[in-house]
C-alpha cells in the first residue's frame, strides 16, 4: 500500500512540473502577446497620425487648387476683356481707315491731324 501511495505521489509531483512548466510557457505566451498588443497600438496611433497629416495636406492641396482655380478664371476674364479692348481698337482703326481721303487731307491741311500716319481725326 505504501508503494502505491509514493508510486501516486512521483506521478503527482511529475504532472505538478508538467503543470508548471505549463503555466510558465503560457506565462511568457502571455507576455508576448500583451508585448505584440502594445507594439501593434503604437503603430495603429502612428497611422492615425500619419493619417490626419495627410488629410491636412490634401485639405491644404484642395485649398491650394481652388485658389489657382479662382485665380485663372480671372486671368481669363482678363484677357477676355482685353480682346474686346483689341477688337474694338481695331475695329476703331478700320472705321478710320474707312473715311474718305478727301477728309483726311483737310484735317491736314487744317492742321488738326493728331497722329503722323493716315489715321486723322
Amino acid at each position: 500500500m505504501l508503494r502505491t501511495f509514493s508510486k501516486m505521489l512521483r506521478t503527482f509531483s511529475k504532472m505538478l512540473r508538467t503543470f508548471s512548466k505549463t503555466l510558465r510557457t503560457f506565462g511568457k505566451m502571455l507576455r508576448t502577446f500583451s508585448k505584440t498588443l502594445r507594439t501593434f497600438s503604437k503603430m495603429l496611433r502612428t497611422f492615425g497620425k500619419m493619417l490626419r497629416t495627410f488629410s491636412k495636406t490634401l485639405r491644404t492641396f484642395g485649398k491650394m487648387l481652388r485658389t489657382f482655380s479662382k485665380m485663372l478664371r480671372t486671368f481669363g476674364k482678363m484677357l477676355r476683356t482685353f480682346s474686346k479692348t483689341l477688337r474694338t481698337f481695331g475695329k476703331m482703326l478700320r472705321t478710320f481707315d474707312k473715311m474718305p481721303r478727301t477728309f483726311c487731307s483737310s484735317l491736314l491741311s487744317n492742321g488738326k491731324c493728331l497722329l503722323t500716319t493716315k489715321i486723322c481725326v
